[in-house]
């Protein structure tokens, strides 16, 4: 099973998690604590929200959860603008998760390496919900939706199943 950490690695995969904000429902701007390009206050509390990505991974059935290998967790406000790069997000978008790493469908003498790395963004996904049920069922997607690129599914294939 990952584990929930602050280590911050990079890695060679980028593949985005999407979310179109509803446009007049996201909170006021108060001081700067996001990218340069949208200023936010988080209005969840970090360990709040670290637990809501906790339960989400324990909700990940055993049968996959044991198949998930060398993988970190991690929890950043917003997406630094090499993160950004790249990821294909388009003006009005918001990143909400990365995975970054080589997805165990692509491994191949696969030893002695930093762990792959999924980055939930809390400023985002709060920036696309309007209640913190929202907010705990879109935790919830993205966690499933990164762990589907861990495996190898991409963002095409994640579309035609729903996800």
């Amino acid at each position: 099973m990952p584990v929930l950490s602050p280590i911050l690695e990079a890695a060679p995969v980028r593949l985005p998690r999407l979310g179109n904000p509803d446009s007049g429902n996201l909170p006021p701007t108060q001081a700067p604590s996001g990218p340069p390009w949208f200023w936010y206050t988080l209005r969840m509390e970090r360990a709040r929200f670290e637990r809501l990505v906790a339960e989400a991974l324990e909700k990940i059935p055993d049968e996959i959860g044991a198949g998930m290998d060398n993988l970190d967790v991690v929890v950043d406000d917003w997406p630094t603008q090499s993160q950004m790069l790249g990821s294909g997000i388009e003006e009005g978008e918001y990143l909400l998760g990365l995975y970054e790493g080589l997805p165990l469908t692509e491994r191949y003498d696969y030893s002695m390496v930093l762990p792959d790395k999924i980055t939930l963004f809390q400023g985002a996904i709060e920036a696309v919900c309007s209640t913190d049920e929202e907010v705990v069922q879109e935790v919830r997607d993205t966690v499933i939706h990164e762990v589907a690129h861990h495996f190898g599914i991409d963002d095409e294939r994640l579309r035609e199943m729903g996800l």
